[in-house]
């Protein structure tokens, strides 16, 4: 199968995944797709690609205002949680604009302890 067709595939099952997906199956996989977009943002800066970084970024930014919708707004465990994932999203935008990796790494931490606690 060439590398197209793959790469057609694995979105179509991603997308059937999502269609049936529980909505906490839906959070874990918007945090493993942001935990690998920092990386890929990481390497971009190491490789002082620009276009990749604000890529990679961005969708990140996207990834947690997507997961913000599945958060229960009417507990304080998800209050907080709000609170915590608008503070990484405004880190992540410093972080693009600085080319600041300190802050992709900080925000990468919450969002391994965050996946880490999910998945547990």
């Amino acid at each position: 199968m060439g590398k197209m067709n793959h790469h057609k595939v694995h979105d179509r099952y991603k997308i059937i995944s999502l269609i049936t997906a529980s909505s906490e199956d839906i959070v874990k996989l918007l945090l493993r797709e942001t935990i690998n977009s920092l990386e890929t943002a990481i390497r971009s800066i190491d490789d002082d690609n620009i276009q990749k970084r604000n890529e990679s970024l961005t969708k990140a930014q996207q990834l947690i205002l997507e997961m913000m919708v599945y958060v229960a707004r009417d507990t304080e465990s998800g209050q907080n949680l709000i609170i915590l994932l608008d503070y990484i999203n405004h880190s992540l935008i410093l972080a693009n604009l600085k080319k600041d990796k300190v802050l992709i790494l900080e925000g990468k931490s919450h969002l391994n302890v965050l996946l880490e606690n999910w998945e547990n």
